[in-house]
C-alpha cells in the first residue's frame, strides 16, 4: 500500500533559507553584461569604454534590487567593468606622462605630418611647434 498517493510533489518545499531557488536574471542584468563586454571590447577607444563600463556597474547595482548579495553575473559584470575601467585609466596616465617627459615625440610628429597639416589646416609645422613649445614652457 503506498502511503503517499495523496501528497503533491509541491508539498515538501519550503521557505527555508536552504531551498531558495536562484532568483531568474533580471533584464538590467543582461544589459549590465552586455554592457560590460563592450567596455572590454572598446578599450581601445578610451571614452567608449568609460562610457560602457560606467553604465555597466549602474546597470549592475540596479539589478540586485532588494536582495542582500550580487549573484555571480552581477559580480562579474562589475569585475569586467572596474578591469576595463582600470586599463583605460592607466593607458591615459601613460601616455600623458610621456608626452610630458618627452616632448620631443610630439615635435617629432608634427614635422612628419607637416606636409598633411599645411594641406589641411594651412598652418605650416613651424607655427604648431611654437605654440607646443609654448605649453611644455609651462609645466617646466
Amino acid at each position: 500500500m503506498d502511503y503517499n498517493q495523496n501528497v503533491s510533489p509541491n508539498q515538501y518545499q519550503t521557505n527555508s533559507p536552504y531551498h531558495q531557488q536562484e532568483a531568474p536574471r533580471s533584464a538590467f542584468s543582461s544589459v549590465a553584461l552586455v554592457f560590460a563586454i563592450g567596455s572590454l571590447l572598446t578599450i581601445m577607444t578610451v571614452y567608449l569604454s568609460l562610457i560602457f563600463g560606467s553604465l555597466a556597474i549602474i546597470f549592475a547595482v540596479l539589478s540586485k534590487g532588494a536582495r542582500l548579495k550580487f549573484n555571480m553575473t552581477e559580480l562579474l559584470t562589475i569585475a569586467l567593468s572596474v578591469f576595463s575601467i582600470v586599463i583605460v585609466i592607466i593607458a591615459m596616465a601613460a601616455a600623458i606622462y610621456i608626452l610630458i617627459m618627452n616632448p620631443q615625440y610630439v615635435i617629432d610628429s608634427i614635422e612628419m605630418m607637416a606636409p598633411m597639416l599645411e594641406q589641411i589646416y594651412g598652418v605650416t609645422a613651424d607655427e604648431i611647434i611654437q605654440q607646443f613649445e609654448s605649453m611644455t614652457q609651462l609645466f617646466n
